[in-house]
């Protein structure tokens, strides 16, 4: 697993990116604390590496590790971590 760091890019979107790769998104308006944007996003990212994965190998579990809980985290710069805790 690779762990998701996530930060404000501009006025409504946050980037999330990990080791393999990495994507700006635009937040939904019902989300109103940073920390639910955050882990929005960075759950999002996961679910965009799950279809690619689904897509490359054909399987319905294939990626399923990227739907597991995460443990997120603001660190001193004001980015997000972002972490998988455990396997589905």
């Amino acid at each position: 697993m690779q762990a998701i760091e996530t930060k404000w890019s501009a006025p409504g979107k946050i980037r999330a990116k990990a080791g393999r790769g990495a994507h700006t998104f635009n937040i939904p308006q019902n989300l109103h604390d940073d920390r639910d944007r955050h882990v929005w996003a960075a759950k999002e990212l996961g679910k965009m590496f799950q279809a690619e994965d689904r897509k490359e190998y054909g399987a319905e579990d294939a990626g399923s590790n990227w739907a597991s809980p995460i443990a997120s985290g603001c660190l001193p710069s004001g980015n997000w971590a972002h972490v998988y805790t455990d396997h589905i």
